[in-house]
């Protein structure tokens, strides 16, 4: 379930997500009220700093000398 309550995660024994809204008026939702499946609590994501220019770079294959060597020649 998400923080809003809004919208129900379902797994798959195959490990396939599909999302299902939460309104009486969803057919996936109904199904899912009246089987024995129970929803998890929502975790919130970890919040992770932004990635320094380098981090970026690195991440693109670069680095610093490189791009320097690159933008000067």
């Amino acid at each position: 379930m998400d923080a809003e309550k809004t919208t129900l995660r379902a797994i798959s024994e195959l490990g396939q997500s599909t999302y299902i809204g939460a309104n009486s008026g969803s057919p996936g939702w109904k199904q899912f009220i009246n089987s024995e499946a129970i929803a998890a609590d929502f975790v919130e994501p970890e919040d992770h700093p932004p990635l320094t220019t380098a981090e970026k770079l690195a991440a693109a294959g670069f680095d610093v000398e490189e791009l320097r060597s690159l933008l000067l020649n």
